[in-house]
Protein backbone atom coordinates (compact mmCIF):
# COMPACT_ATOMS: atom_id res chain seq x y z
CA UNK A 1 0.00 0.00 0.00
CA UNK A 2 1.14 3.58 -0.87
CA UNK A 3 1.66 5.84 2.13
CA UNK A 4 -0.84 9.07 1.93
CA UNK A 5 0.66 11.96 -0.51
CA UNK A 6 0.11 15.36 0.06
CA UNK A 7 -0.19 18.34 -2.97
CA UNK A 8 -0.79 21.81 -2.14
CA UNK A 9 -3.11 24.13 -4.67
CA UNK A 10 -0.93 26.39 -7.20
CA UNK A 11 -1.48 30.06 -6.54
CA UNK A 12 -2.13 32.71 -9.01
CA UNK A 13 -1.17 35.98 -6.95
CA UNK A 14 -3.76 37.89 -9.28
CA UNK A 15 -6.65 35.30 -8.46
CA UNK A 16 -5.48 35.96 -4.66
CA UNK A 17 -6.00 39.21 -5.00
CA UNK A 18 -8.94 39.33 -6.75
CA UNK A 19 -11.07 37.74 -4.65
CA UNK A 20 -9.16 39.59 -1.33
CA UNK A 21 -9.71 42.56 -3.26
CA UNK A 22 -13.79 41.60 -3.58
CA UNK A 23 -13.96 40.74 0.03
CA UNK A 24 -11.86 43.13 1.43
CA UNK A 25 -14.13 46.13 -0.80
CA UNK A 26 -17.14 46.83 2.35
CA UNK A 27 -14.34 47.67 4.30
CA UNK A 28 -12.49 50.15 1.60
CA UNK A 29 -15.68 51.54 1.22
CA UNK A 30 -16.07 51.87 5.33
CA UNK A 31 -12.71 53.53 5.17
CA UNK A 32 -13.26 56.17 2.78
CA UNK A 33 -16.32 56.84 4.69
CA UNK A 34 -14.74 57.44 7.75
CA UNK A 35 -11.95 59.96 5.86
CA UNK A 36 -14.70 61.79 4.05
CA UNK A 37 -15.82 62.03 8.05
CA UNK A 38 -19.11 60.40 6.85
CA UNK A 39 -20.51 58.04 9.63
CA UNK A 40 -24.00 56.34 8.11
CA UNK A 41 -23.43 52.76 6.91
CA UNK A 42 -19.47 52.36 8.81
CA UNK A 43 -20.95 50.01 11.32
CA UNK A 44 -23.33 47.56 8.49
CA UNK A 45 -20.08 48.03 5.78
CA UNK A 46 -17.59 47.19 8.44
CA UNK A 47 -19.85 43.89 9.47
CA UNK A 48 -20.01 43.12 5.67
CA UNK A 49 -16.83 43.34 5.24
CA UNK A 50 -15.37 41.32 7.91
CA UNK A 51 -17.75 39.14 7.23
CA UNK A 52 -16.66 38.18 3.79
CA UNK A 53 -13.06 38.05 4.59
CA UNK A 54 -13.97 35.54 7.18
CA UNK A 55 -15.90 33.35 4.89
CA UNK A 56 -13.16 34.11 2.27
CA UNK A 57 -10.68 32.08 4.76
CA UNK A 58 -13.07 29.68 6.68
CA UNK A 59 -13.64 28.29 3.22
CA UNK A 60 -10.29 28.43 1.33
CA UNK A 61 -8.03 27.47 4.38
CA UNK A 62 -6.08 25.36 4.17
CA UNK A 63 -6.22 23.94 0.59
CA UNK A 64 -4.77 20.46 0.27
CA UNK A 65 -5.26 17.47 -1.95
CA UNK A 66 -4.68 14.22 0.11
CA UNK A 67 -4.06 10.48 -1.82
CA UNK A 68 -5.40 8.18 0.49
CA UNK A 69 -5.63 4.10 0.11
CA UNK A 70 -9.06 4.73 -1.45
CA UNK A 71 -9.66 8.17 -2.16
CA UNK A 72 -8.26 11.34 -2.87
CA UNK A 73 -9.41 13.45 0.01
CA UNK A 74 -9.82 17.24 -0.95
CA UNK A 75 -9.80 20.01 1.59
CA UNK A 76 -10.81 23.74 1.27
CA UNK A 77 -11.01 25.44 4.73
CA UNK A 78 -14.52 23.66 6.24
CA UNK A 79 -15.36 21.78 3.19
CA UNK A 80 -14.23 18.37 2.00
CA UNK A 81 -14.93 16.06 -0.38
CA UNK A 82 -13.90 12.56 -0.92
CA UNK A 83 -13.17 10.86 -4.85
CA UNK A 84 -12.51 7.12 -4.81
CA UNK A 85 -10.38 6.10 -7.47
CA UNK A 86 -12.48 3.29 -8.22
CA UNK A 87 -14.98 6.20 -9.65
CA UNK A 88 -13.08 8.07 -11.69
CA UNK A 89 -13.31 7.82 -15.44
CA UNK A 90 -10.84 10.89 -16.84
CA UNK A 91 -8.73 13.43 -16.01
CA UNK A 92 -7.49 16.04 -17.89
CA UNK A 93 -5.85 19.28 -17.43
CA UNK A 94 -8.10 22.40 -17.47
CA UNK A 95 -8.29 25.58 -17.61
CA UNK A 96 -12.17 25.86 -17.16
CA UNK A 97 -12.97 28.74 -14.75
CA UNK A 98 -15.94 27.30 -13.13
CA UNK A 99 -15.91 27.49 -9.31
CA UNK A 100 -13.63 25.05 -7.42
CA UNK A 101 -11.20 24.23 -4.65
CA UNK A 102 -8.61 26.06 -6.13
CA UNK A 103 -6.13 28.76 -6.27
CA UNK A 104 -5.22 28.70 -9.91
CA UNK A 105 -6.73 28.43 -13.43
CA UNK A 106 -4.49 25.84 -13.96
CA UNK A 107 -6.62 23.12 -12.90
CA UNK A 108 -6.92 18.95 -13.17
CA UNK A 109 -10.77 18.13 -14.50
CA UNK A 110 -11.62 14.86 -12.27
CA UNK A 111 -14.50 12.95 -13.78
CA UNK A 112 -16.34 10.45 -11.70
CA UNK A 113 -19.05 8.06 -13.35
CA UNK A 114 -21.81 9.80 -14.18
CA UNK A 115 -20.62 12.93 -15.32
CA UNK A 116 -20.22 14.42 -12.42
CA UNK A 117 -16.58 16.29 -12.07
CA UNK A 118 -14.41 18.55 -9.64
CA UNK A 119 -11.73 20.52 -10.56
CA UNK A 120 -8.45 20.66 -8.47
CA UNK A 121 -4.91 23.06 -8.98
CA UNK A 122 -2.13 21.27 -7.88
CA UNK A 123 1.04 22.85 -7.60
CA UNK A 124 2.38 20.15 -8.97
CA UNK A 125 0.53 18.73 -12.04
CA UNK A 126 3.09 16.49 -13.54
CA UNK A 127 3.63 14.32 -10.18
CA UNK A 128 -0.11 15.01 -9.34
CA UNK A 129 -1.09 13.24 -12.98
CA UNK A 130 1.81 10.22 -11.66
CA UNK A 131 0.46 9.63 -8.39
CA UNK A 132 -3.03 9.59 -9.90
CA UNK A 133 -2.12 6.70 -12.58
CA UNK A 134 0.06 4.43 -9.73
CA UNK A 135 -3.12 4.94 -7.47
CA UNK A 136 -5.82 4.26 -10.32
CA UNK A 137 -5.23 0.98 -12.60
CA UNK A 138 -8.14 1.09 -14.53
CA UNK A 139 -7.13 4.15 -16.23
CA UNK A 140 -4.69 4.58 -18.92
CA UNK A 141 -2.23 7.46 -20.14
CA UNK A 142 -3.82 9.67 -22.93
CA UNK A 143 -2.22 11.99 -24.54
CA UNK A 144 -3.22 14.74 -22.64
CA UNK A 145 -4.43 12.79 -18.92
CA UNK A 146 -5.47 9.56 -17.91
CA UNK A 147 -8.56 7.72 -19.47
CA UNK A 148 -11.37 4.51 -18.38
CA UNK A 149 -9.26 2.05 -19.97
CA UNK A 150 -11.35 0.64 -23.80
CA UNK A 151 -13.30 -2.19 -23.01
CA UNK A 152 -11.22 -5.65 -23.73
CA UNK A 153 -13.51 -7.86 -26.86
Amino acid sequence: MRPDRTFRSKVDVWLVVLLGVSAALPLLAAGWLVWRGEFRGVLLLGLWGAVMLLAVGVLTVPLRYVFRADRLHIQSGWLEWDVPYAGLRKAAPSLNPLSAPAWSIHRVKLESAGGSFILVSPDDRKSFMDELAARCPHLVRTADGLAARPPSP
